[in-house]
């Protein structure tokens, strides 16, 4: 058994390690959109197409007809990398993208704008999908014929954001602008913790010796964790043109929370061959039957986001954005029985400090038909007392967490037509931060170094009438 015991700190990161890089600490993972998603997500100063409603809607008003988006991920690959293993991970993923449609009212010809326009947009900024890692060793050691066989399977987790909004802008003069948004944002998850099959066996004739082990079988089935929550968040944005240079102001408000639902199950099934007779319990907790045994929430704190974009003749945009979110501190899950509550190593609060990223990004039109685009974006985590800082034989943890920094970059080629524009491109991305874990065996915890990149193939089109 020294050998499982040694290897299990190791493997329990392993199997986390299909974990994408959506969290509490960073919802804002990749851009969406459609030009905002070629640009870096630095989309506040331009936001003409139904993305807008999410980056600032007071851009609305500049396009010259009503169109619709749409944007996805068409192919996604990826791998991760734990400190301390030689074990690596890489999956197949989507990320889902964006939709929308946007109508204007009262366009004047000519002013390349219209008084007032109105648009919604749906479009999921960060997802997660894992998938559970099964770890099977086996052990002989000569002379007692002693076999240890372990059979483990770890977390898993599947996670879906979806903002769903409608926005509203309107054209003070040639120049300036304001608008609003109101998004509903639907957040859903899994979670699923481990299973665990030992099998202990010794020869007959080993048992003559003292230091011959029982045999024994063992088999636990652990739990799993089904919440969603819903909550409202409401922008305000503004946008002014000088000439060639375009500025724009959005805020974002704290969210408001709706509603939530959930269960959580426990089932545990032991048996040993011996004087210990075999046990099954189950539980189980369901928030529509008792509302106050598990509680979820999501906060999306307040926020704010700059942007600046220059456009020469139309021929080539530069970008540029840089957005801060406030600190927010509040109960990401809470459960009345402690019992209950040790079924799970999920944190139980989150706590995000100041948090500051940038983005930009150019496009250049080659001619009339075609273009070229290039961004790039940092989303880091807003973690308070990150885990570089934290020495794990002393903190008190509530919950296995990771804690990185995701940097990415795009390309692509734009194909321009009388009534519809497209884009193909690739996002890359990559990250680096810590993975704290849970030892199931040693009762401890342990922090390990993660380095992950991730390539995301894209298509985007807007249709214009």
């Amino acid at each position: 058994m020294a050998c499982v015991r040694f290897l299990l700190p190791i493997l329990v990161c392993v199997g986390l390690a299909a974990e994408s890089v959506a969290s509490d600490y960073r919802f804002e993972d990749l851009p969406v959109g459609n030009r905002a998603m070629i640009l870096g997500g630095a989309f506040t100063a331009l936001s003409n197409d139904p993305s807008g409603v999410y980056y600032n809607p007071a851009g609305l008003v500049d396009t010259s007809r009503a169109n619709v988006s749409i944007s996805a991920s068409l192919y996604g690959m990826g791998q991760k990398r734990i400190e301390a293993s030689e074990e690596s991970s890489s999956q197949f993923r989507i990320i889902p993208g964006a939709i929308g449609g946007m109508y204007t009212f009262d366009w004047k010809q000519g002013k390349g704008r219209s008084p007032y326009a109105c648009a919604l947009s749906v479009l999921s900024p960060s997802a997660v999908q894992n998938e559970s890692l099964t770890i099977q060793e086996e052990r002989l050691q000569q002379g007692f014929r002693v076999s240890d066989e372990t059979s483990t399977t770890f977390r898993s987790q599947t996670e879906t954001n979806l903002w769903a909004g409608v926005g509203c802008a309107m054209a003070l003069a040639d120049d300036y602008s304001l608008g609003f948004s109101l998004f509903g944002v639907h957040r859903a998850s899994q979670y699923t913790r481990q299973d665990i099959w030992i099998l202990n066996t010794v020869d007959r004739l080993g048992q003559f010796f003292d230091e011959s082990e029982p045999v024994s079988n063992y088999y636990q089935s652990v739990s799993t964790l089904d919440t969603s929550d819903q909550a409202l968040v409401l922008k305000l944005g503004g946008k002014a043109r000088f000439g060639s240079l375009l500025l724009g102001l959005r805020l974002r408000l704290p969210s408001l929370a709706l509603h939530s639902d959930g269960q959580a199950r426990n089932s545990l099934f032991t048996s040993t061959i011996g004087d210990i007779p075999a046990q099954a319990v189950e539980d189980f907790v369901n928030r529509e039957q008792d509302p106050d045994a598990l509680q979820i929430k999501t906060v999306y704190p307040g926020g704010i986001r700059i942007g600046a974009a220059w456009v020469a003749h139309k021929s080539f945009t530069l970008s540029c954005d840089v957005n801060a979110d406030l600190p927010v501190e509040y109960e990401r899950i809470a459960f009345r029985e402690e019992t209950v509550r040790n079924w799970f190593r999920l944190p139980k609060t989150v706590k995000r400090d100041l948090n500051i990223n940038g983005a930009c990004g150019a496009e250049f039109l080659v001619d009339t038909s075609m273009s070229v685009a290039l961004g790039a974006f940092a989303h880091t985590s807003a973690m308070s007392a990150s885990l570089q800082n934290i020495d794990p034989e002393t903190f008190v943890f509530d919950g296995e967490r990771e804690d990185s920094d995701v940097y990415g970059v795009t390309l692509s080629l734009g194909s321009f037509g009388e009534h519809s524009l497209s884009r193909f491109g690739i996002t890359f991305t990559g990250a680096n931060g810590r993975i704290l874990s849970y030892n199931t065996w040693e009762n401890t915890w342990s922090v390990f170094d993660t380095y992950e990149w991730a390539a995301f193939f894209f298509l985007a089109s807007t249709f214009r009438y």
